[in-house]
């Protein structure tokens, strides 16, 4: 069996876009991360209102647990700032 290989362009890069909240509200945007060699896991987050203007941000080391942790992690801290 003889497969082709073809040279794969990854697609043109577009910066994220961020939407702003309704007027007099303020938006949460949090994430985890993994570092796949050791599974060392952190999460973050940023409130921002309505103009965009930062309100908090923070992060932290969470050690050596699941990505969905991480995830849930992040919405825990972010609601105990909102």
């Amino acid at each position: 069996m003889h497969f082709q290989q073809e040279a794969v362009q990854p697609p043109p890069y577009s910066p994220p876009i961020w939407h702003s909240p309704h007027s007099g509200w303020v938006k949460a945007n949090v994430d985890g991360a993994v570092v796949s060699v050791d599974l060392i896991v952190a999460c973050g987050g940023v409130l921002r209102d309505d103009s965009g203007q930062w309100l908090l941000g923070f992060s932290q080391s969470l050690g050596c647990c699941s990505i969905l942790f991480a995830e849930l992690w992040g919405v825990h801290d972010v609601l105990k700032y909102a």
